[in-house]
Order: C-alpha cells, then structure tokens, then sequence
C-alpha cells in the first residue's frame, strides 16, 4: 500500500509514502507525522533565541517546522516536555 500526499499540498502532491505492509500501518504512520512537535525546556529558549519560535496574535507560541508528511515548512503548535531527570 502507497498513500500519495493530497492536492491541498501542491508543493509536493507528487510525493508518495510507503509501500505500508497494511492499512494500520499506513494510518499510524500517518497520525505519527501529524502529531505536535514535542520540545523541551531548553529547545523552546534556543528557537526563542534563534527565531524559529515566535507569538503569533491568534494562537500564543508556535514553532516554525518542516512538515513531516509534505515537507513544507509551516507554523504549529507545540508540546513542552520536561526533561528526564536523572
């Protein structure tokens, strides 16, 4: 199974992902390339410093990031995961 990237994305419509042994398989490759970016502590003041996180009017913080299903680059969301201590 090959799953091809949607119109809506005419930077890259052409790319396909896969080949995918099953259904489940293509779904949860899927759902894991559009889950939130997760960043720690440390990473949110680096891209604060560097430009690559900024407040946006409408929606708080966001990440500028490579799109990990079309590769476009884009504004999301993101999770702050505290670092494991040891």
């Amino acid at each position: 199974m090959l799953l091809r990237t949607v119109d809506a994305y005419p930077v890259n419509r052409n790319d396909w992902h896969g080949p995918y042994a099953d259904a489940a398989q293509a779904e949860a490759d899927f759902v894991d390339r559009h889950a939130l970016p997760v960043l720690t502590p440390e990473e949110v003041r680096r891209r604060r410093r560097n430009g690559t996180l900024s407040k946006t009017r409408e929606y708080g913080e966001m990440v500028l990031a490579f799109h990990r299903w079309t590769g476009a680059t884009c504004l999301t969301p993101f999770i702050v995961r505290l670092e494991a201590r040891v």
